[in-house]
């Protein structure tokens, strides 16, 4: 599946048209569900074929597997997500990045009919060459504290080098905690206090006793993230955070410690 732009852009004329059309029918306040069915049956309607929904796309490592499902899929063409919330994020944005890395193609969109007006906005992935991607690692902030950030280190390694750099930080750490455990033995719910008050508890992905790991993809600015989870960390009984920081074509691996 593949398009230029061009082709792209013919296709979501048509598909933006009838989107209008159905809030302008249905208003706002309808499940995606059903934004998604009458969308097909208009469609159709209108002549196009090969109309697919909840497409599964599955990313396999090893005997790791993780299941997404595609809400439509238009003639081998178009990709497109529906939502039907107040506004778009940037996780919705980093939802669609992600399918289609995924599925090596250069164009998506997103369409949310539970705003106001509907939202269309198109997604560019930036898929350069069809080899696969090296990518640069900064290891001077990290220490190994036990063999288990050795295998941290490692196991996340081997994910970067099959499945590249650009996937969703959620997928990273569902891999790592299966590799590592699986979610009984990785995720962990942890007290937070201040001042000696206990203020509640909050999940911690945890590798080896007392030390946890923490993926994210921060582009810049990381001093204020390893900030915040310096902050963090004092306010629970870990010793340290294990930081994987993916940046475009670059990974850093830092470790806080108290």
């Amino acid at each position: 599946m593949g398009a230029s732009l061009k082709e792209f852009e013919d296709l979501d004329y048509l598909v933006m048209g009838c989107a209008y059309s159905i809030q302008n029918e249905l208003g706002r306040l309808c499940d995606e569900n059903i934004y998604q069915k009458d969308l097909v049956t208009r469609l159709v309607s209108a002549g196009l074929g090969d109309i697919y929904t909840e497409v599964p796309l599955r990313v396999t490592y090893n005997d790791f597997c993780k299941t997404y499902y595609l809400d439509l899929v238009i003639e081998g063409i178009g990709l497109y997500e529906l939502k039907a919330v107040m506004a778009l994020t940037g996780a919705h944005d980093a939802q669609l990045i992600n399918y289609l890395h995924l599925l090596g193609l250069s164009y998506g969109k997103l369409i949310n009919f539970g705003a106001p007006k509907v939202e269309g906005k198109l997604i560019r992935a930036g898929i350069q060459g069809n080899g696969p991607r090296s990518f640069e690692e900064d290891l001077s902030g990290w220490r190994s504290l036990s063999p288990c950030c050795r295998q941290l280190r490692d196991v996340f390694r081997e994910l970067l080098s099959d499945w590249e750099s650009r996937l969703s930080v959620s997928l990273y750490e569902e891999a790592l905690t299966y590799f590592l455990g699986g979610e009984d033995d990785v995720v962990k719910r942890l007290s937070i206090t201040r001042d000696e008050v206990d203020l509640g508890s909050q999940s911690f992905r945890i590798h080896t006793p007392g030390i946890a790991f923490q993926v994210s993809a921060v582009r810049k600015n990381h001093q204020n993230m390893e900030f915040h989870l310096r902050r963090l960390l004092l306010h629970t009984d870990l010793d340290a955070i294990q930081w994987l920081n993916i940046s475009n074509d670059s990974v850093r691996y830092y470790t806080v410690s108290r």
